[in-house]
């Protein structure tokens, strides 16, 4: 099906949403036995295999673009599979969302019996030394526990993210816009830049992860611990394969493939970074 005189291009049979499944497959089990030693093992199985699969698949998309093997008809199926690709990841997104806007105001006043009468009967009867309060570290079955995280330490190292992450989403628009004007020095600085923030959120992003596992913060926080682990690990997920797609765009400016061409792979990428960007804002205003 390689013709460049055909009308539409279909791409021949891969073997990458197999290896992208397996890999998920190994990230789900390791990550939920991550404490166990063939756990992190299974863990870091599935995250090499992601990657192996990100970076073999994106790099066979970037030879068929090389090749001249697309066209306007494939441009347009690109950006409605991006679109919907966005569409799909605010659902799941917004399903989070959903439910800690849920917890927070609505079940957490009504625990503490802020909700009317029955709430203050459910208060009384149940959970009686519970008081309103979030981010909700202690779950109203361990109201009278003593221990309590360092809420400081907790919002400190997501704020700074934030910033690193928004810093990176506009220079990475700012990038887009100079490669539109041809500006090519100035958008491969900016853009080496965006990427080199994007790394560091990453590597924040991972070290965060870790502390509030070893802090038992995810673990023992009921429902807010479940919500942490859900928001994090998804959104670092996403934030790994768009890295991954913007080193192999970056690739491409450096090597003249994407100047004066169709730039819509760069456009997705920037589209997906700020998603994630804007969502990490709303998450963190929420969460913390």
């Amino acid at each position: 099906m390689k013709n460049k005189d055909s009308s539409y291009y279909v791409p021949e049979q891969s073997v990458w949403p197999i290896i992208g499944a397996l890999a998920l497959l190994f990230l789900a089990f390791g990550s939920l036995n991550i404490e166990k030693q063939w756990g992190l093992i299974t863990f870091i199985i599935g995250v090499v295999g992601l990657v192996f699969m990100l970076v073999g698949w994106l790099w066979n998309v970037t030879q068929e673009s090389d090749a001249g093997l697309y066209n306007q008809q494939m441009d347009k199926t690109f950006r409605w599979g991006m679109f919907w690709f966005l569409i799909s990841e605010l659902f799941l997104f917004g399903l989070l969302i959903g439910s800690i806007i849920h917890v927070r105001f609505s079940i957490t006043p009504w625990l503490a019996g802020q909700s009317g009468d029955a709430s203050q009967l459910t208060h009384y009867l149940l959970w009686p030394d519970f008081a309103k309060h979030w981010p909700l570290l202690k779950p109203p079955s361990a109201a009278v526990a003593t221990s309590t995280p360092n809420l400081a330490s907790m919002r400190q190292i997501p704020l700074i993210n934030l910033i690193i992450l928004l810093s990176s989403a506009l220079l990475l628009t700012d990038s887009l816009y100079h490669l539109k004007k041809m500006r090519y020095k100035l958008c491969r600085v900016t853009l080496n830049v965006a990427i080199f923030l994007a790394c560091i959120f990453l590597i924040s992003q991972t070290y965060y992860f870790i502390h509030l596992i070893h802090a038992n913060i995810i673990e023992k926080s009921g429902v807010y611990g479940s919500f942490l682990i859900a928001f994090l690990g998804l959104h670092l997920l996403n934030v790994v394969a768009a890295l991954l797609f913007l080193c192999i765009i970056c690739f491409r400016i450096y090597r003249s493939n994407l100047l004066e061409k169709n730039v819509f792979s760069f456009e997705a990428a920037v589209w997906w970074w700020d998603f994630l960007a804007g969502i990490w804002a709303l998450k963190f205003f929420l969460i913390f």
